[in-house]
């Protein structure tokens, strides 16, 4: 590697290369509309939760925690390689009947803030001050997302 850069990115791409296998293999193997609409985000949710080193090294792609020395050819590669685990997300709640592409879209999009949210949330120990655990309210935010979705809601496969 020409850079510590370099090798960051390598060590984050193989890591959303695994978080890519783990949310489309879940997705895959999902049952009926709600099944996949749930899949794809909890897949995310349970790799970062089982895997927290990963999600040390990938809070750079959280809008705001903007990293120092990174180029702007390993931010495309590896926002790219998340925008794709994004996308089969999307897919999910598309076919699950969001009215458009753009409403999956955003509903992907606020499916996986949620998760991150969580995660941060629960690895600090501030759920469990609250009185919460992660795991309840990942599936409670799926629950309504599904709800949000016609076709989820009739077990379509």
């Amino acid at each position: 590697f020409d850079s510590k850069e370099a090798l960051y990115g390598e060590i984050v791409a193989a890591s959303l290369s695994e978080l890519s296998r783990a949310v489309r293999r879940a997705v895959a193997d999902a049952d009926g509309g709600a099944a996949r609409v749930r899949a794809g985000p909890r897949a995310f949710h349970d790799f970062y939760r089982d895997n927290p080193v990963d999600l040390e090294l990938s809070l750079y792609l959280v809008q705001g925690l903007r990293p120092t020395g990174l180029t702007s050819e390993l931010n495309r590669l590896l926002n790219g390689r998340l925008i794709a685990v994004l996308q089969v997300i999307a897919d999910a709640i598309l076919k699950a009947g969001a009215p458009s592409r753009e409403e999956a879209n955003t509903e992907a999009v606020a499916a996986v803030t949620h998760m991150c949210g969580v995660l941060l949330l629960d690895k600090t120990g501030r759920l469990g001050t609250f009185g919460f655990a992660g795991d309840g309210l990942a599936d409670r935010y799926l629950d309504t997302l599904v709800a949000r979705l016609p076709r989820a809601q009739g077990g379509d496969k």
